[in-house]
């Protein structure tokens, strides 16, 4: 029996352009806002004022930065649960393959211990000389 190994998933495409770009909208908008307010004389212009504004600026790209990682890190985990699960799915299957090709090669050439078996049984006239492995002998055993 052949067995096919799929190839590994491809890894999971960047995100697009706009969903890229939604969150920053967020900054500009938000940046915006403390440019208006600044500007409009409504705010105090001490330095220390600043400092909120920058602090919730910061955290906010913190934030988005993060979420991507995360985002990321998450499509790349279930890309590899999924082939994971495949390859012990193939497991599997070739598990069964290697008892069939075992059964079949030990029908075909049993062990030396057990040829009295097959001697002294109606197989030893199965083959017909216009069988393809008629004449076949095995000659030794080992590892292969």
């Amino acid at each position: 029996d052949e067995v096919n190994v799929a190839a590994p998933p491809p890894l999971p495409q960047a995100r697009g352009g706009l969903l890229t770009a939604l969150p920053m909208l967020a900054v500009v908008v938000m940046l915006g806002v403390g440019a208006l307010a600044w500007s409009s004389g409504s705010v105090s212009h001490a330095p220390t004022a600043l400092m909120f504004p920058a602090m919730m600026l910061v955290s906010a790209l913190g934030m988005l930065a993060q979420s991507a990682v995360r985002r990321g890190a998450a499509e790349l985990d279930d890309h590899r649960r999924r082939y994971l699960d495949h390859l012990g799915a193939l497991a599997d299957q070739l598990t069964d393959a290697a008892v069939r090709q075992h059964d079949s090669l030990v029908w075909v050439h049993p062990e030396p211990a057990a040829l009295w078996t097959v001697a002294d049984g109606p197989r030893v006239f199965e083959r017909a000389p216009d069988d393809s492995d008629f004449g076949h002998v095995r000659v030794g055993v080992g590892a292969q």
